[in-house]
C-alpha cells in the first residue's frame, strides 16, 4: 500500500491482482474504489511478454 500526502490529507492506495477475488471483495467492502488509470502492467514493467495487470484501488478519506 502507498500513501500520498497532499495538503495534510492521506490518500491510501493499493494494488492487487484479478486472480485474488477475496482480496478485491475485502478492499471494496472497506471502501476502496477502483482507479483504472493507476493500474500497472507488471509484465511490461519487468520486460516479459503478455499482460499482467496490477489493479489499483484508492480509499477516499475526504468523504
Amino acid at each position: 500500500m502507498t500513501t500520498r500526502v497532499d495538503s495534510g490529507e492521506a490518500d491510501p492506495r493499493l494494488h492487487t491482482m484479478a486472480f485474488m477475488p477475496d482480496a478485491i471483495r475485502l478492499y471494496e467492502r472497506l471502501g476502496y474504489r477502483r482507479v483504472p488509470e493507476m493500474d500497472i502492467d507488471v509484465a511490461a514493467y519487468h520486460g516479459v511478454g503478455g499482460e499482467m495487470l496490477a489493479l489499483a484501488y484508492r480509499l477516499d478519506l475526504t468523504s
